[in-house]
């Protein structure tokens, strides 16, 4: 069986909402509507005229960054409207086996090109390796895979979701480096082996996504560039 062959985003609409069939079920549910004045749930609102941003890089990945769901901006919002942009986002997330890192090497440079480079700099400048080489062994996976300015979906499991869960598990299995840098307690709730995982770290900063020796420690930070270092081997190797 392929490594596709699960993937529900290969069955995303072309057109708003972009909710792919499995979760058509819960789009009443995901479309709740936002009583006048409530603020809390206008930022917790979903932005499903978005497509999601369910991972990035490739699936067999030697580091995997764990986030909670893709944010929301007016800048966000503005980009999407980008027809090269949405086209080279569904392919990268319909990909068989993923691909390099989708957001560092977005051409258009939009605002999730920006924090991205913001995030590994310190990676970029201690190992010497390229942006391309990076993105090309790096894989981030979101726990929600739907756009909003604050995250309170903790309580769903849509059946999208599975396809993320399993990207972990099988990055445990082969021994990846785990970088849980947001939701801890809601990662662990879905895949429990995540919690005695050695390959874990967990940042000093749970506001801070960067991948720093501030951030993750000496010992951490460390790790990270080991890691990927296998993984630069293993990258030349194929001649890419």
């Amino acid at each position: 069986m392929s490594a596709s062959a699960g993937n529900p985003w290969r069955a995303l609409p072309v057109a708003a909402p972009f909710v792919p069939a499995c979760d058509a079920p819960w789009l009443p549910l995901l479309q709740s509507p936002v009583a006048e004045g409530d603020e809390e749930s206008a930022s917790a609102a979903l932005a499903l005229d978005l497509q999601p941003e369910p991972f990035f890089g490739p699936h067999e990945a030697p580091v995997v960054v764990l986030l909670l769901n893709p944010g929301l901006s007016e800048d966000d919002a503005r980009h999407h409207l980008r027809g090269e942009f949405t086209l080279a986002l569904r392919a990268h997330v319909q990909s068989e086996r993923g691909a390099p890192h989708f957001h560092l090497l977005d051409p258009s440079h939009g605002p999730g090109h920006r924090w991205w480079l913001r995030q590994v700099g310190p990676v970029l400048k201690a190992s010497g390796c390229s942006v391309e080489q990076l993105a090309a062994r790096l894989l981030c996976i979101e726990f929600f895979p739907y756009h909003s300015r604050s995250f309170a979906h903790a309580h769903l499991r849509l059946p999208s979701q599975r396809f993320s869960f399993a990207l972990l598990q099988r990055a445990i299995r082969r021994g990846a480096l785990v970088l849980c840098m947001r939701g801890y307690r809601h990662w662990c709730g879905a895949v429990p082996e995540l919690a005695s995982y050695a390959g874990l770290l967990r940042p000093k900063n749970p506001r801070s996504a960067s991948l720093s020796a501030g951030n993750l420690g000496a010992e951490g930070f460390a790790r990270v560039l080991s890691a990927l270092d296998v993984g630069l081997a293993g990258t030349l190797a194929r001649g890419v």
